[in-house]
C-alpha cells in the first residue's frame, strides 16, 4: 500500500491525534490525489483536525503548483463587450501594474535602507521584502553589509525568486561571522534550488553546533526527500539541539527510515529531553513488535515527559485493543498530571468509563495544573457530559492557565447547550472569560453566536475583550453587520480601531469605503496600515500616493507607519489571483494595463464636444490673476469677454464667484443667476447661490438652492448609476465594479436608512411615509427594539392605542420590563390611555 493510501486510511481513525498527523503528512507529501479527502476533512467534527485539514489543503495546493509557467498562471476577469471573448489577464501583469504604482515610494525606501537611522532602515527593508520589486534587490544586497539591518535585508531577499538574491544569501554561508552564517541558513530555508541544498549539505559537519542545528532546520524546509539520508547520522550528534532539529527535519521530509532510526537510537539515549522527543516522534508509526517493546519500556520510564509521550503514541497506533490495554495498564495509577491527561485521551476509545473517571478526578483537584491538564484532555473526548463539565468550569474558574486550556477544548465541541453557555459567558465579570467565549463562538461559527457577539460588542468596555469579539466577528459577519462593527471605530484605543478595520476589510464590501477613509490619516501604524490595505483591496489605488507623500514627513513615527503600510500594499499583490477578496483591486489594476477608450461603452457612436467645452476654450480665462488673488483684474478681463458673449457659463460663474469672495453679494447674485438654465446638475452653482442668498437674509431662497444642489447631486448619481448598469449590460463587470465603488463613496449604502428616514419623517409629522419606512426597517431587523419604540410613538400620535399596547408587549417580551426602552414604551402607553380615557378612539387605517 502506498504512503498516500495509508495516510488516507488513517483519516478514518477514531483518535483525532491520528487524523491530525495523517493530514499533516498529506499536506507535506504534495500528492494532488488527496485533495478531495482533505476538503472533506475540513468539515471534521474535531476543530483541531478541521484546522489542520485547511492548512494541509493550502500547503498541498501551493506545492502542487510549483513549476507552473507564468503563461499558465492566469486570471479570467470579465471585461469584454457581449459577443466578444472575455479578456484574460496574467496575474504577473496585474502584479507589475501594482508594483509600478508602488515603485516611486519603494525607491525612497530603498535609499533609506543605506541611511543613518537603523530602525527606519530595518522597517524599509522589511517593506521592500513585501513589495518584491526586483529593481530594489541591489539596495537589499548592500544592506547585508550593515550588521544592524542585516537580518531584515536577508529575510527580504529570501522572498525573491531571482539568482542575484540567491547568490547574495549564499555568500553569507562563507562569512567568517558565525551570526551571518546562521542568518544565511534561516534565510535559505525555503529555497529549493539544487545549488542551495548542495551548499547547505556541505555545512552539516560545521564545528559550531548552533550552525549545524540551523543547517538541519534549513534542509528540513527544502522538501527534498533525498536529503534525509544525509541528516539521519546526526541523530547521534553530541549536541542535543542538533538531534532535536534533526528529528523535526526527518519528520517533515517523511523519511521512511525514521522509525527504525529512532528505535535504534532510544536504548543508548541518556538525555531525558532527547528520549522524550524521540518517543514523541513515533506518533502514527507502524505497529510492529520492536515498537511495542520500546513503548512498554517508555511507559515505565523515570521521566514524566517520556511516559506522557509514550501514552500519546499508544493512543495513535492502529493496533489491536488488547495491545493498547496491556501497554496502558502500566500507567493507570500514575499521578503526574500530564500522564493522567494523555491516559484519559488514549483510554477514551477503548475504556470510556475509566477515561471519564480519570478526568473527573483531575477536574475536581485543588491543583490548578491538574485542572489545566484535565480541561485540555477533555477536548479530545467526545462525550456530552464532558462538554457540560467544561462549560461549567468555564463559568466559575478564575485561573488564567485553566481558562486558556478550557477555551481551546470548548472550541472542539458543537451543540446548542454549549453555544448557550458561551453566550452567557459573554456577560461574565471576568474579562478573560468574555474574551475566551468570543474566540470560541468565532470558531463555532453559528448564527446564534454571531448575533450574541454583535450585541456584546455594543455593551463591552474592555479594549482587550473588544478586540477578541471583533476577531471572532471578522470570521462570521457580512455586509449587514457593517453598522454594528463601525461603532468601534470611534473607540479611543488604536488596537480596537485596528481590529475593527480588519473586520471591515474581511467583509470587503464597497459600503466600508467612507468608514475606512478617515483612518488613512491615523498616526498609529497598525491603524493606518489596516485602513490603507482595506482601501487598496477595494481598488483605491491613490492610497499609494497618499502614503508616499507621508514618507517626506519630518515626523519619524509617521514615516515609519507609512513604510509599514506600503509594505502591506505590496503584500496584497502576492494573492491578487484570489478574486473573491481582491476583485476590485484586480479590476483597478487591469484598468491601468489597457489603452484608454474614447467611449463609455465599446461601439458607442462618438458624440460632439459639448457647448460648455467650446465656450471654455474660446474664453480667455484669467486664471493667473485668480491664482495670484488679483480679483479686480480678473473681473475686468471677464467683463470684457461678457460684452460679446453675455450668456457664457464659465465667464458668468467666475465673475459671480469673484464678487462673492469680495462680498459684493448683489453683483454676485446677478451673474450667478445668469448661469441658471445654461447647465444642469451643477452643484457648485446652487451652493454659491444658497450662500449668497443667505448673506442677503433670503432664508427661503437659500434653502431652495441648497435643495437644488442636493437634487443636482442626485441627478449626477443617477447618471453614474445608469452608466454602471449599461457597463454591466455589456458584461464590462470590472469597469462596473469600479464605478460602483465611486458611487458608494458619493452615496454610502446605509443598512439603517429606512429607520433613520422614518424617524425624521415622524418628527416632521409625515406619518404615512414614516410608517412605511419604519415597517421596512422592522422587517430588516425584527429584533431592534428601537424601531418598535418609534413605531409606538407613531401609533400614539395616530391614536392607535390597541396597536401601541401590542408593541409595548413585544418590547417587554424581547428585553424585559426593566429595560429603559420598555419603560419608555410603558410611558407612551400610559399617556395614550390617559388621553383616550382608557378606550380606543380610532380604527387602524
Amino acid at each position: 500500500m502506498s504512503e498516500t493510501k495509508q495516510l488516507l486510511e488513517m483519516l478514518r481513525h477514531s483518535n483525532p491525534a491520528v487524523r491530525r498527523f495523517a493530514l499533516q503528512r498529506l499536506g507535506e507529501a504534495g500528492d494532488r490525489t488527496a485533495i478531495l479527502e482533505l476538503r472533506r476533512a475540513t468539515e471534521d467534527d474535531d476543530a483541531g483536525v478541521a484546522s489542520q485539514a485547511e492548512k494541509s489543503l493550502y500547503l498541498l495546493l501551493q506545492r502542487s503548483t510549483v513549476g507552473v509557467g507564468p503563461t499558465e498562471r492566469v486570471v479570467s476577469i470579465p471585461g469584454s463587450v457581449a459577443g466578444k471573448p472575455a479578456d484574460i489577464f496574467e496575474v504577473d501583469s496585474l502584479k507589475a501594474a501594482g508594483r509600478a504604482l508602488l515603485r516611486p515610494h519603494a525607491a525612497r525606501m530603498a535609499r533609506e535602507v543605506a541611511g543613518s537611522d537603523p530602525a527606519l532602515a530595518r522597517a524599509c527593508a522589511a517593506a521592500l521584502g513585501k513589495v518584491r520589486d526586483p529593481d530594489f534587490i541591489p539596495a537589499l544586497v548592500a544592506g547585508l553589509g550593515h550588521e544592524d539591518r542585516r537580518s531584515e535585508c536577508a529575510y527580504a531577499l529570501a522572498g525573491f525568486d531571482e539568482p542575484v538574491a540567491t547568490r547574495a544569501l549564499l555568500a553569507l554561508l562563507d562569512a567568517a561571522d558565525r551570526s551571518a552564517v546562521r542568518l544565511g541558513c534561516f534565510a535559505l530555508g525555503s529555497n529549493r534550488q539544487p545549488e542551495v541544498t548542495r551548499r547547505l549539505v556541505s555545512l552539516l559537519m560545521h564545528p559550531d553546533p548552533e550552525v549545524r542545528a540551523d543547517v538541519v532546520f534549513a534542509l528540513g524546509e527544502c522538501a527534498d526527500a533525498q536529503v534525509a539520508r544525509k541528516l539521519a547520522p546526526l541523530l547521534d550528534d553530541r549536541s542535543d539541539q542538533v538531534v532535536l532539529r534533526t528529528l523535526a527535519a526527518l519528520k517533515k521530509l517523511a523519511d521512511p527510515e525514521l522509525q527504525g532510526a529512532v528505535l535504534a537510537r532510544l536504548p543508548r539515549t541518556r538525555s531525558d529531553k532527547i528520549r522524550a522527543t524521540l518517543v514523541g516522534s513515533l506518533a502514527g508509526a507502524q505497529a510492529e513488535p520492536r515498537l511495542l517493546a520500546a513503548l512498554e519500556r517508555a511507559v515505565q520510564d523515570t521521566d514524566t515527559r517520556v511516559r506522557a509521550n509514550a501514552i500519546e503514541v499508544i493512543g495513535s497506533l492502529a493496533c489491536p485493543r488488547e495491545d493498547k490495554v496491556r501497554l496502558l495498564n502500566h500507567v493507570r495509577e500514575d499521578r503526574n498530571n500530564r500522564v493522567m491527561a494523555n491516559l484519559a485521551i488514549a483510554m477514551g476509545p477503548i475504556d470510556p468509563l475509566h477515561s471519564l473517571r480519570v478526568l473527573s478526578e483531575m477536574l475536581n483537584s485543588g491543583d490548578k495544573w491538574e485542572r489545566a491538564s484535565a480541561v485540555y484532555a477533555a477536548g479530545f473526548i467526545r462525550e456530552q457530559r464532558v462538554a457540560l463539565w467544561l462549560a461549567n468550569i468555564f463559568m466559575f474558574e478564575e485561573d488564567a492557565d485553566v481558562l486558556r486550556n478550557t477555551v481551546s477544548s470548548l472550541s472542539r465541541f458543537r451543540g446548542h447547550d454549549i453555544s448557550e453557555q458561551l453566550v452567557k459567558a459573554l456577560r461574565h465579570h471576568n474579562p478573560a472569560v468574555r474574551s475566551g467565549s468570543a474566540r470560541v463562538l468565532g470558531a463555532l461559527g453559528d448564527r446564534v453566536g454571531r448575533e450574541a457577539l454583535v450585541h456584546a460588542l455594543e455593551l463591552e468596555n474592555d479594549a482587550s475583550v473588544k478586540t477578541d469579539i471583533l476577531g471572532a466577528l471578522s470570521k462570521l459577519c457580512d455586509a449587514s453587520h457593517i453598522p454594528a462593527i463601525a461603532t468601534v471605530l470611534k473607540d479611543s484605543s488604536p488596537k480596537v480601531q485596528a481590529r475593527g478595520l480588519e473586520a471591515l476589510e474581511q467583509i470587503g464590501s464597497v459600503e466600508i469605503l467612507p468608514l475606512v477613509e478617515p483612518f488613512l490619516s491615523s498616526l498609529d501604524p497598525r491603524v493606518k496600515a489596516n485602513a490603507a490595505r482595506a482601501l487598496w483591496k477595494l481598488g483605491q489605488l491613490d492610497v499609494a500616493a497618499v502614503l508616499g507623500g507621508m514618507l517626506h514627513s519630518p515626523n519619524s513615527p509617521e514615516v515609519r507607519s507609512a513604510v509599514y503600510a506600503l509594505g502591506e500594499l505590496g503584500d496584497t499583490l502576492e494573492v491578487i489571483s484570489d478574486l473573491r477578496h481582491y476583485y476590485l483591486l484586480a479590476s483597478a489594476l487591469r484598468a491601468r494595463t489597457r489603452e484608454p477608450s474614447p467611449g463609455a461603452v465599446d461601439g458607442a457612436a462618438p458624440t460632439p464636444a459639448p457647448r460648455i467645452l467650446a465656450d471654455l476654450l474660446d474664453a480667455e480665462l484669467p486664471l493667473r490673476h485668480i491664482y495670484a488673488g488679483r480679483y479686480p483684474e480678473a473681473i475686468n478681463t471677464l467683463q470684457a469677454y461678457l460684452q460679446s458673449n453675455p450668456h457664457s457659463l464659465p465667464a458668468n460663474f467666475l465673475v459671480g464667484d469673484l464678487y462673492r469672495r469680495l462680498e459684493n453679494l448683489e453683483l454676485a447674485l446677478k451673474h450667478l443667476e445668469a448661469c441658471r438654465g445654461t447647465s444642469e446638475s451643477f452643484v457648485n452653482l446652487d451652493l454659491h447661490l444658497a450662500s449668497v442668498r443667505a448673506g442677503l437674509n433670503d432664508t427661503s431662497g437659500s434653502i431652495h438652492h441648497y435643495l437644488a444642489a442636493l437634487r443636482s447631486k442626485l441627478e449626477i448619481v443617477e447618471g453614474m448609476l445608469a452608466s454602471a448598469q449599461e457597463l454591466l449590460r455589456h458584461e464590462r463587470v470590472g469597469d462596473a465594479s469600479l464605478l460602483l465603488k465611486a458611487l458608494v463613496q458619493q452615496v454610502p449604502i446605509d443598512a439603517k436608512i429606512h429607520f433613520k428616514i422614518g424617524v425624521q419623517l415622524l418628527n416632521n409629522g409625515i406619518y404615512e411615509e414614516a410608517l412605511t419606512h419604519l415597517f421596512k426597517a422592522l422587517m430588516a431587523d425584527p429584533k431592534d427594539v428601537r424601531i418598535l419604540l418609534q413605531l409606538g410613538v407613531l401609533m400614539a400620535r395616530l391614536g392607535q392605542g390597541m396597536v401601541l399596547q401590542k408593541i409595548h408587549d413585544w418590547i417587554v417580551e424581547l428585553v424585559g420590563a426593566d429595560d429603559p426602552i420598555a419603560r419608555e414604551a410603558r410611558k407612551l402607553l400610559d399617556a395614550s390611555l390617559e388621553s383616550s380615557g382608557g378606550e380606543e378612539t380610532r380604527d387602524i387605517g
